[in-house]
C-alpha cells in the first residue's frame, strides 16, 4: 500500500515508519539518498515520497530541485526500485504529478548498489544513476 508522505532528515532518533518495508542495506541507502537531496537542495526542508513496500519501492516526487541545484539534469519524478540487497532499478517519469505506479516511468538497467555505503557515496551513486551533467562540466 503506498502513501505520500513529506520525508524529513531521517535521524537514528526519526527512523520513518516505512523503513520497516525495507532490509537494512535498501533502509540505509534510501536514508543516505533522501538525506543527500535534503541536505543539498539549496533551502528545501522535506520531500516528497511515495512508498510499495510490496514491491520495494520508493518514488521520489521533483528530485530535479536538488539536482538542478547541483548542476546536473533529472527526470521530474524517480522510483528506486530494489530487486535484491545488490541491485537496483530507477523508474524515471518526465512529468512531476505521475505517481508511484504510471505507466509512463521508464526503467533503467539493473544498476548493482555501490559497496560502500556511506551518504555521500550513496547520494552521488543516485545522481550518476539518473542524472545527467549539463555540458559546462565536461570543459
Amino acid at each position: 500500500m503506498s502513501s505520500l508522505i513529506h520525508q524529513k532528515i531521517i535521524t537514528n532518533e526519526s527512523k520513518p515508519e516505512w523503513a520497516s518495508e525495507f532490509s537494512d542495506k535498501q533502509y540505509l541507502y534510501l536514508k543516505h539518498v533522501l538525506n543527500g537531496l535534503i541536505k543539498n537542495s539549496g533551502g528545501f526542508d522535506d520531500f516528497l515520497i511515495d512508498v510499495d513496500g510490496k514491491s520495494k519501492t520508493l518514488h521520489i516526487y521533483e528530485p530535479f530541485t536538488t539536482l538542478n541545484y547541483l548542476c546536473y539534469m533529472s527526470p521530474s519524478v524517480v522510483s528506486i526500485k530494489f530487486l535484491s540487497d545488490q541491485y537496483v532499478q530507477f523508474l524515471e517519469g518526465d512529468d512531476n504529478g505521475l505517481d508511484i505506479d504510471s505507466d509512463r516511468l521508464v526503467a533503467s538497467d539493473e544498476i548493482k548498489l555501490p559497496n560502500n555505503f556511506t551518504d555521500n557515496i550513496c547520494l552521488w551513486h543516485f545522481i550518476d544513476s539518473i542524472g545527467s551533467a549539463y555540458p559546462e562540466h565536461y570543459e
